[in-house]
């Protein structure tokens, strides 16, 4: 049954939020610009590996031409690719379900989604509206660094700096480091005796491919610890006994009211926090993702 569940919840994010040029946040406390309650999600060797770093659409045509087409390849079939998910659709679905060992229900949710995917298929197109922003490419706008601390944050990139390159993962565009910059102000207006917020990496000068990410190539990605209840400015995962769900679930409501930049999707494995999006590796950090102004 909550195999069931989880495969028909959507992963839709809203993105679209008030901006202003004469502050960075409402003269309210603000909350969060998302309606996303808590969530079911699933611990299966299929979940773990799946990848929320693009939104279907779920309910499209093309959505459905791409389940067709995706069941005649797999399954050797001749189904119309008509994007219409009638009988016999359905009825190869459930078959592809009896076969990958997933609940037989006709319903491609994330994790049939996610099987197709591993057993050959494309990946689903995007919902209209919800692409992330471009890849930065060796993109001029990229060229912001981020201090080492301001008001309400400091940088853990030293902590990730292996290679002792120099900080190069700290760079973005002006409005991503505004943005960052009013975020932890603002949290400081809050939390004036701490702990900061921690901000860890962003993305190489003029953006593209960064080691050790899949994304955080176009200068509106940044990692952000999760808080913890003791004060201290340290690692933590959402699953220890010091992080606080409170203070994150506060800081991801301040992300989502700043005025500077949208928010695209944050990435965060507690499902207690709305607002977050779960993926692989996104328990010890939230991967914040504005969209472009």
């Amino acid at each position: 049954m909550a195999h069931a569940i989880f495969e028909l919840l959507p992963f839709r994010f809203r993105a679209g939020m008030a901006r202003s040029a004469a502050g960075a946040f409402p003269g309210a406390s603000g909350g969060a610009r998302a309606g996303v309650g808590a969530r079911a999600r699933s611990r299966s060797g299929l979940a773990r590996e799946l990848d929320f770093e693009a939104a279907p659409d779920r309910s499209s045509r093309d959505y459905a031409v791409w389940i067709q087409s995706s069941l005649n390849r797999i399954l050797g079939l001749r189904l119309a690719l008509d994007g219409i998910v009638g009988t016999l659709t359905r009825s190869a679905i459930r078959s592809f379900q009896v076969r990958s060992r997933l609940v037989a229900d006709g319903i491609v949710g994330p994790m049939t989604e996610a099987a197709l995917i591993r057993a050959g298929a494309s990946h689903p197109p995007l919902e209209k509206g919800s692409s992330p922003p471009v890849s930065g490419q060796q993109d001029p706008r990229i060229s912001v660094e981020l201090p080492l601390e301001g008001a309400g944050y400091y940088s853990y990139d030293r902590e990730l700096d292996a290679d002792r390159s120099g900080r190069p993962h700290q760079f973005g565009r002006p409005e991503t480091i505004a943005a960052v910059k009013a975020i932890g102000a603002a949290w400081q207006r809050r939390h004036p005796n701490g702990p900061r917020i921690g901000i860890g990496h962003l993305s190489l000068r003029g953006g593209g491919p960064t080691p050790g990410h899949s994304q955080h190539r176009t200068g509106f990605e940044v990692d952000v610890r999760p808080v913890r209840k003791d004060g201290r400015e340290a690692p933590v995962t959402w699953r220890d006994s010091t992080y606080s769900q409170a203070l994150t679930r506060e800081l991801v409501d301040l992300m989502r009211a700043n005025r500077i930049l949208p928010v695209y999707r944050i990435l965060f494995n507690d499902s207690a926090i709305a607002g977050t999006q779960w993926a692989t590796g996104h328990d010890n950090h939230l991967h914040l993702w504005f969209s472009e102004p």
